[in-house]
């Protein structure tokens, strides 16, 4: 547990060092959408994630079990891809633009899953869960 400790003490001391941002009382940490190019780099695309309340996963849940029936998937057999669409539901809300006053960067799950390809999103859902963590 000393190692936990130690790592979360080193967290909060470089809080500022991490670049997180308030506005309006929700914290916010950068972040970028990364994306291969054609020339085999990555580019990125800077954001910032914002920690999603428990009313908003709970709506999340509901679009993407909305969703997932617009694409014809069972929601019992089908229930990891359900899962995944709640995880870019929730990402569809945490991610935001990079200057105040953070606006939602996409505006819903579809247009999220439309814009970045699912290896892009793992890669920032990594991130998201450790900021929350």
């Amino acid at each position: 547990m000393a190692d936990v400790d130690r790592a979360v003490a080193l967290v909060i001391e470089n809080w500022e060092a991490l670049g997180v941002a308030e506005h309006d009382g929700v914290l916010h940490l950068p972040a970028a959408i990364k994306r291969r190019n054609a020339k085999g780099g990555v580019d990125e695309q800077p954001v910032m994630l914002r920690n999603v309340t428990n009313d908003h996963k709970f709506r999340c849940r509901k679009t993407a079990r909305a969703y997932a029936l617009k694409m014809d998937l069972n929601l019992d057999k089908d229930h990891d891809m359900v899962r995944e669409i709640e995880n870019y539901a929730i990402l569809a809300f945490a991610i935001r633009d990079p200057k105040k006053p953070f606006d939602q960067h996409v505006p819903d799950v579809e247009t999220l899953i439309a814009t970045y390809d699912a290896q892009s999103l793992a890669d920032l859902w990594a991130r998201y869960n450790v900021w929350v963590d």
